[in-house]
This record gives C-alpha cells, sequence and structure tokens, in this order.
C-alpha cells in the first residue's frame, strides 16, 4: 500500500506497539497483529500485563523485606533479652532453654509477637 493512504494515528499506533513490545520483551513472533485496532488492544493488553508483573514482583519483594526486618528485630531483641539474663546472673542452662523457645516461637508461630513474649 501506498504511504498516502495512511492516517497519521496509524504511525503513532504502529510506533506506540513497537515500543511497547521491545521494552515487554514479548517480541514479534509468528503471530502478530495485522491492523492497527489489534495492534491497539495487543499494546494495550501488553501494558496490563506489565503492570500485574510489576505489582507482584513489588508485592514478592516486599513480603520479604518484612521478612527481613522481622528477623533482624527478632535477633536484636533475643540478643537484648540474653544480655539481660548475663546481667541478672540468670544461670546458663536456664539462658539456652529461653533462647531455644523464643527460637521455636519465632519460627513456628508468626501470631505470637516476639515483643509480648519478651515483656
Amino acid at each position: 500500500r501506498n504511504n498516502e493512504y495512511y492516517d497519521m494515528s496509524d504511525f503513532y499506533v504502529a510506533s506506540f506497539y513497537w515500543a511497547v513490545t521491545t521494552m515487554s520483551t514479548v517480541g514479534f513472533g509468528d503471530i502478530r497483529p495485522q491492523n492497527e485496532t489489534e495492534r491497539a488492544v495487543a499494546t494495550v493488553m501488553m501494558l496490563v500485563a506489565n503492570a500485574l508483573f510489576t505489582v507482584l514482583v513489588s508485592s514478592l519483594a516486599a513480603m520479604a523485606q518484612q521478612a527481613s526486618e522481622r528477623r533482624a528485630n527478632f535477633r536484636y531483641k533475643l540478643t537484648e533479652s540474653l544480655q539481660f539474663m548475663r546481667r541478672r546472673f540468670v544461670p546458663l542452662e536456664l539462658q539456652v532453654k529461653v533462647k531455644r523457645y523464643l527460637e521455636y516461637i519465632f519460627e513456628n508461630d508468626s501470631a505470637i509477637r516476639i515483643d509480648e513474649t519478651l515483656m
């Protein structure tokens, strides 16, 4: 076809489709849109899929960060409690039992907060 039959919006849709396809790493493959409507729909679908993927990855990252912060907080409070027991001359055997108990609670029961256990 001649370029004189194309509307300028067709070029913009094709260009935007190319940019989104390239950035989303979907690729151009064997099956591709044949007209401007299909390109526009494919572009929107790729943008939606990328947005959903972004939400998924950011949610997983937030969960991992929360778990890391929770573990660091637990370690800090465990160290504080062990130091407290040493200052109060609590027998070593009891210190070990308390430490194991707190670790057990931390590892097996996320519903109980370490703050409540230590206080």
